[in-house]
Formats: C-alpha cells, sequence, structure tokens
C-alpha cells in the first residue's frame, strides 16, 4: 500500500467517511478504486475474483459479500480520509449501525438500473438517525438500462429528498463516455491509462450543462444574501464560492449532491473523491460529543472537538484473530499515548492504552498518538467491548453507547464432543465481543446454548467463524424464528419471599404496576420516587425483573414493549437481602403478566421482489401463501417490482422456492419492518418454545 505522510493534518483537513449501499450496488467495487486512485492500493482488487481487498475475509471471499466493515486511510488533495466500506445485505444492518455512530460523513451508493432499494432505504435512514450528512454515487451508468433521471426520481419519491446533481453524464453509441463537470464547467473524459483528463465542454453540450448549472445555483443559493447578490450583479460565481455553498447546504442537510459515473470501468472517481473532500464535514464540523451518564456520578457533559479538551473516545469495533484482541476507536478529544492509563466508566476502573495504528484492512501502520478526528486501532484491551467509552480518569464521561436491533433468528447448539462443551461456552463470549448484534440464551428445559441473529445468513457465518478459528466442531439445529411477548394490557403484581433458609430468615415484598408500552421501544422499568429502600435492593428487585422478562410469561419467549413501575418495597431489618428481593421481584412480574395476559408477537419483513412480467401471478399467488399482505407494485422497465410485507417463519428458504417459480430470473431482498401479533391458532404450533 502507498505509504503516503504520516504528518498530523490540521481538524479541517480530515474526514471520516463511510460507504453505504444495497447489497450488488457496487459499493466495495467503487472503495476498491478510491484505493486505487489514491495510490493506496497497486491494483484494482475485483469482488467477481474474490480478490477485493477490502473483503478479506475467507467467509467475504467465497461468498462474494462484504460481511465486516472494513477500514483503511488515504489521502486525496492534502487530505485523510478514513473510509469505513460496510455491508450491504441486511443480515449485516449492526456493522453499519456501529459505523454510523463513529463517522462524520457518507457516500451512498445507489444503482443507475435499480435506483433506490430496500437496503438503501433501511441504511439512509440509519444515517438520518446519526444526523450524519451524506452524498450520493450513482453507479452502473455503463449497464443496460441505466437512467440517472430516474435514480434522481428514486431519491425523490422513496427517500424525500433534495437531489442535486454535480456531474451530468455523456452517451455515446457505446455507452458511458465522459461526465459534464457542473461546477468547473468542463468536460471530463477517463482514458484507461490517464485517469482523468479535462476538455472545454463542446458546443453540443452546452446547453446540457447551461440547464444542469442553473439547477444547482438554484438549490445552493436559497439562504445566502451575499452569494445571491454577486451572482445577480455578475451573473457567475467563482469555483470555490459554489463548492462553499454546496458543503453549507450538505452539512445543513438542506440538499444531497449527486455524483455519478461506473465504478468497474473506472468512470466518475476522481469528481466523487473531490466530492468527498470539498463537501462532507470534517470533525471539527460536527456538534459536540455528548456525554450520557447521571451528572451526579460525573460521566454527563461534551467533549469539542479539540486537542485541548480531555481524551475522549469510543470502542465502535472488536476483532479477535490470531495477532490477539484489537479494539477500533473514534477520538472525539484529546490526545492519548500508548501506555496511557485510561478510564472505562462501565467497569469502573481504568486500562492501559496499547499500541495504536491507522488500520489499512486487517494490517495495523503504527502512530506515535491517538489525536481528536482520528479513527484508530488498538491491541489489546481485552476487557473492552463496542460502545466502551474510554477517557481521561481526571475528566471522566460516558459517551452515548451503540444501539443495535434485536435478533430475529436463533439456533440451537451442540457440541459434539463433551469436552468441547465449556469451550463452546467461552466461545460464545468471543462470538459476541466480534459481532455484538449475536445473542447467546440457554434454553431452560435442555440448557441448551441458543445462538440469536438476524437472519440464516448471520447464524451460518457465526458458525462457520465458530468453526475456522476457534475450532469448535458443533451440531446447529434448523434457524427458528425468535417471536417476543408483549403485555395486553396493564396489571399488579406482588411477589412475596418469606421463609427460613439454613435456620436464617429471607424477607422481601415487592409491589409492581405492568403496562403496555412505546412499540419498539423495548423495556423501560422504573421506581416510583421515595421508594424508601436501599438502592442494592432497588436494583436487585430490577435484575430479578429482568431475569424473568428473558425468558417470558406465555409461550417462553422474551418480552418487550412493556412498561414496568417499581410501586413498593417492603424489608425486614434483619432478614432483608439483596438475593430476596431478587426473588420477589421475579415472582412480582410473573404474576403481572400472569393477570395482564401476553400476546406472542411474530417478525414481519418488508420484501420487495423484482420480477418479470410473466412470472407475476406466481410470485403474488405465493407471497398469499405465505400470509403476505401485497402493498404495491411499480413497473421498472420490462420489470415489476413487488412491495410486499410477510411472516419471517413464512419465508424460510423463500429464495429457493423464487428462482424454482421464476426460472431463476427473479431477485428480491428483505429486511425486519415491525413485530406483529401472531394469529392465536398458531401459538400453540410454535415448535421449541424456550
Amino acid at each position: 500500500m502507498s505509504d503516503f505522510s504520516q504528518e498530523r493534518l490540521a481538524l479541517e483537513r480530515v474526514r471520516n467517511i463511510g460507504i453505504l449501499a444495497h447489497i450488488d450496488a457496487g459499493k466495495t467495487t467503487l472503495t476498491e478504486r478510491i484505493l486505487y486512485f489514491t495510490g493506496v492500493s497497486p491494483w484494482l482488487g475485483e469482488v467477481d475474483h474474490g480478490t477485493a481487498a477490502m473483503d478479506w475475509l475467507p467467509e467475504e471471499q467465497e461468498r462474494g459479500i462484504t460481511i465486516l466493515a472494513a477500514s483503511t486511510t488515504c489521502p486525496w488533495l492534502d487530505h485523510q480520509i478514513n473510509l469505513i466500506d460496510t455491508p450491504g445485505h441486511v443480515d449485516f444492518t449492526s456493522e453499519v449501525e456501529r459505523s454510523l455512530r463513529v463517522l462524520d460523513g457518507v457516500v451512498v451508493v445507489v444503482s443507475g438500473v435499480d435506483g433506490v432499494q430496500p437496503q438503501t432505504e433501511r441504511v439512509w435512514h440509519q444515517a438520518d438517525r446519526h444526523a450524519v450528512p451524506r452524498l450520493v454515487f450513482v453507479n452502473k451508468l455503463d449497464r443496460l438500462g441505466a437512467d440517472l433521471e430516474a435514480a434522481l426520481a428514486s431519491l425523490r419519491d422513496r427517500l424525500e429528498v433534495e437531489p442535486v446533481s454535480l456531474v451530468l453524464p455523456v452517451w455515446n453509441e457505446e455507452g458511458l463516455e465522459a461526465l459534464i463537470d457542473l461546477v468547473g464547467q468542463r468536460l471530463l473524459r477517463f482514458p484507461p491509462q490517464q485517469g482523468m483528463v479535462s476538455e472545454p465542454v463542446p458546443e453540443s453540450l452546452r446547453d446540457e450543462l447551461e440547464v444542469g448549472r442553473e439547477l444547482l445555483l438554484d438549490a445552493v443559493l436559497h439562504d445566502d444574501e451575499r452569494a445571491m447578490e454577486c451572482y445577480f450583479s455578475t451573473g457567475e460565481l467563482p469555483e470555490d464560492e459554489i463548492w462553499r455553498l454546496v458543503r453549507a447546504a450538505t452539512i445543513a442537510g438542506r440538499i444531497v449532491p449527486v455524483f455519478c459515473g461506473a465504478a468497474k470501468p473506472k468512470l466518475g472517481i476522481q469528481p466523487l473523491l473531490d466530492g468527498v473532500v470539498r463537501v462532507l464535514p470534517s470533525p471539527a464540523d460536527r456538534p459536540p460529543a455528548e456525554g450520557v451518564g447521571k451528572a451526579g456520578q460525573g460521566l454527563s457533559g461534551s467533549r469539542l472537538p479539540t486537542e485541548d479538551a480531555p481524551f475522549s473516545c469510543l470502542v465502535f469495533k472488536f476483532l479477535s484473530e490470531g495477532r490477539g484482541h484489537r479494539s477500533y476507536v473514534r477520538i472525539y478529544s484529546g490526545v492519548a499515548r500508548t501506555g496511557d492509563p485510561l478510564l472505562v466508566p462501565r467497569l469502573g476502573r481504568e486500562v492501559i492504552l496499547g499500541d495504536l495504528g491507522r488500520v489499512h484492512i486487517n494490517e495495523l501502520m503504527p502512530v506515535q498518538a491517538a489525536r481528536a478526528g482520528d479513527i484508530l486501532a488498538v491491541d489489546g484491551l481485552d476487557d473492552v467491548v463496542a460502545g466502551d467509552t474510554l477517557c481521561d480518569p481526571d475528566a471522566p464521561i460516558a459517551l452515548e453507547p451503540i444501539s443495535l436491533p434485536d435478533p430475529v433468528m436463533y439456533v440451537a447448539l451442540e457440541p459434539r464432543a463433551e469436552e468441547d462443551d465449556q469451550r463452546l461456552r467461552q466461545s460464545m463470549g468471543w462470538l459476541r465481543r466480534r459481532d455484538p448484534s449475536l445473542q447467546v440464551r440457554v434454553e431452560r428445559e435442555t440448557g441448551r446454548q441458543l445462538l440469536c441473529g438476524m437472519g440464516e445468513l448471520h447464524l451460518e457465518v457465526a458458525l462457520e467463524w465458530l468453526r475456522r478459528e476457534q475450532r469448535i466442531t458443533v451440531d446447529a439445529g434448523t434457524p427458528q424464528v425468535a417471536y417476543r411477548e408483549t403485555p395486553r394490557g396493564s396489571a399488579e403484581g406482588t411477589g412475596l419471599v418469606d421463609r427460613l433458609v439454613a435456620g436464617r430468615g429471607r424477607f422481601a415484598e415487592v409491589r409492581i404496576v405492568c403496562a403496555p408500552g412505546p412499540v419498539g421501544e423495548g423495556v423501560n422499568i422504573r421506581a416510583v420516587e421515595r421508594l424508601g429502600a436501599p438502592r442494592p435492593w432497588v436494583e436487585a428487585t430490577v435484575e430479578g425483573i429482568e431475569d424473568v422478562l428473558r425468558i417470558g410469561a406465555r409461550a417462553g419467549f422474551p418480552v418487550t414493549d412493556l412498561s414496568v413501575q417499581i410501586a413498593e418495597l417492603r424489608h425486614h431489618d434483619v432478614d432483608s437481602t439483596e438475593q430476596a428481593f431478587r426473588l420477589a421481584g421475579g415472582l412480582a412480574i410473573r404474576q403481572a403478566l400472569a393477570k395482564a395476559g401476553c400476546a406472542v408477537l411474530e417478525p414481519m419483513m418488508r420484501v420487495e421482489i423484482v420480477t418479470p412480467e410473466e412470472y407475476m401471478g406466481a410470485v403474488l399467488g405465493d407471497i398469499h401463501s405465505r400470509r403476505g399482505n401485497v402493498l404495491d407494485i411499480v413497473a421498472r422497465g420490462k420489470q415489476q417490482s413487488v412491495q410486499a410485507t410477510a411472516p419471517l417463519a413464512e419465508l424460510r428458504g423463500y429464495a429457493t422456492a423464487l428462482r424454482s417459480l421464476t426460472q431463476g430470473r427473479a431477485t428480491h431482498s428483505m429486511h425486519l419492518e415491525t413485530y406483529t401479533p401472531l394469529p392465536a391458532k398458531l401459538v400453540d404450533q410454535l415448535p421449541g418454545r424456550s
């Protein structure tokens, strides 16, 4: 890779960006071209050939998809770009979520043939939640059926944004020929051996240039009176002034700049890189990092992105390979060096900062210090997990942790050899550190380990990691749907523990009130003010309630969308213990849920099927047979796009069924839409209640 200068750049010249897209939109191919043109890689990696540098895992190379978000650092126009290539498959959406938590800007890749696709919408809304400015690269304009205007229309219709083109494509009989640069008013060509050359715009394209430029200026001039006055008095604006206006409008979220080209034949990469450094924000342009800890614990406050501020960073990713443990961190403020002691608020103790380095995929380029704005890797930090804050012990702060979606499927695991049972339990902890979106539960009746994930592919890859890296051979059952339970109404419950154990009394009484909570908000447990009980007893009561909610009240599934209020705790001065209150809390919530009654919820998926028209009848009939509901049908040239919802339980093996129905000519994608009540007649048919 390129050995570009390790000189510390001004914060304003750093860009922390991610590449996001629907699967097969060309995201990793684009990243490979960025590595090539910035000098980081001397060759062009190809996803189809398993040679993409960013897809370094054996599972990625075998499947031709991105599974883990991969980081690298590259230079462009005297700027430093810290880039994260994220997965496009919905099963690995937690990798996108963790990356977005630490990014300052995003490039969203959209196929010029397909426009905005379901996973495009999902990652776009994820970026909305994190308020991350973004630009769009419309890819594959060299393909048959590519249409920039249709892609822009899909951005308006499906994402409800205002796309503004900064370049326009020029086609000839053979396909995409060049781009018109609307800011620089020049024609850009991309000869195979020359990278990019610019020419004056020919007279035949002047009208297209003028119309496109007028639309661009109209979109960015509204909120800048000085620029408007200059433009109306002179009829022109300097190139740097236009870039300034575009950047301000992008960071404010008023527009979405659009670049276009074709990544595979290397068309349009350099203008996109220009846009990244000229349009997307630096760490200095982003709001201060805010602490979310309780003020009384000294963990709140904010951190400006300067080297003078107390040190703070967030761990967003963890890998454990043959070389040992490696944590990926985003530095929000201050400076720290290898060997410095740092506080981990979650642990309540200090750790020593290990060897630091910039990351190129899975290689480390050592650096002397971690500074505000950096995205780096740290070796060691064995007890740290994704979502942890590391900070100056003299100025503690707890940054907002990383929110991850709940799993929708699980698989039961049995080690083939008895001696592997303990190793399997230990490896489950390793697996969760590597991918926090995986969850581990224990089946009540059998004691089997249950591995829970975001889909069949997610679980399949996790099992491959266990077998290849942990060298554990396990028998895995058929993937099962991860159902949920939720209360039908409000109820009160009381739990009483009053017994003798080994001649000593145990007493605790807990009264709670539970009620349905906001959909999608999980569980909220709170105590009334002036409860008048010691904090350890309250915490033990909460733990007892949580123990029961994890295993369910009706069908053995976790309880969600629930609000619990601890209304009263009664104790004995001598006989009350934390363990007694934990037991009483569990008894109280069981009684309350039994009174309220619980509904079983099933995951409902949003599905998009793109099929030739002649197979529409078969596709629609199949969706209805799976308890599905067709929402919309839209023509896409000679294809039909079907939008539908259907229960995940009915969609297992759907890819194979769809290939059979359409002779392999249809494609589909799906993601979790919501949880809905399972019909009562199906509850008793649920397999393997755990």
